[in-house]
């Protein structure tokens, strides 16, 4: 009876530690994936939020004229935003490829350092910061819902394609952390201008495997990918 109830408390704790295993593993993933600190996300105000097939959106084109390169654009909430990621960079600027091929620059566009991406938009345009994310991201609803509904409708999300509601059309163009590229086609990273405490600031985080958007704070020196606003 004594080894029957041993084995029957050591089934329990294996048990409950797998559990704890996998609500770690599943943690990490969504809160710390490109980053390894986080903190308390600004707040998003969701009352004001109206539904996607109410909203106003607009598309049209913009050439950078530093290199020529042809963007589409959207109107969201009266703001112009770029519906791709950017992909420019001067000879100074600490930008890369996903795994240094120009060809996922072309698809994803390019991954910059934050304060590369602080001065990497054009002029008149300028990277936006969370108040701004706020607004956009309020015009889909709440942030459970919001990742689905600004994924990009294509393959390139290894899981869970998007609906694109307002043609904001995020990829997941994955990151890079100094030493090694990490989660194309699963994780779409954007930086914020808004900084958090010395050496961080706030990204924006849509996963293939959730339909949620997230804020996370992130080191300054990882590189996430961009989107413009017209000023």
């Amino acid at each position: 009876m004594v080894y029957s109830f041993a084995n029957t408390i050591k089934g329990h704790a294996l048990t409950f530690a797998k559990l704890l295993t996998a609500i770690f593993t599943l943690t990490f993933a969504t809160t710390l994936s490109s980053c390894s600190g986080s903190s308390t996300a600004p707040s998003v105000n969701q009352s004001s939020a109206t539904s996607a097939s109410s909203a106003s959106s607009q598309m049209g084109s913009f050439i950078d004229a530093r290199d020529g390169r042809v963007y589409k654009t959207v109107v969201i909430a009266g703001k112009t935003w770029m519906a791709q990621n950017l992909n420019y960079s001067s000879a100074a600027d600490t930008t890369w490829c996903y795994n240094d091929s120009v060809g996922n620059c072309a698809t994803f566009g390019r991954l910059y350092e934050y304060t590369t991406a602080l001065a990497a938009c054009p002029t008149s345009w300028h990277l936006p910061d969370t108040t701004e994310w706020n607004a956009m991201t309020a015009i889909v609803g709440d942030t459970s819902i919001a990742g689905t509904k600004l994924k990009a409708k294509n393959a390139l999300w290894n899981t869970n394609t998007g609906t694109d509601a307002i043609g904001f059309a995020a990829l997941p163009g994955g990151f890079y952390n100094g030493t090694q590229f990490s989660a194309k086609n699963t994780l779409g990273e954007w930086w914020t201008s808004t900084s958090t405490k010395t050496f961080y600031a706030y990204r924006r985080v849509i996963a293939g495997y959730s339909s949620s958007l997230n804020y996370f704070d992130c080191f300054q020196s990882i590189a996430l990918s961009v989107r413009c606003v017209k000023d």
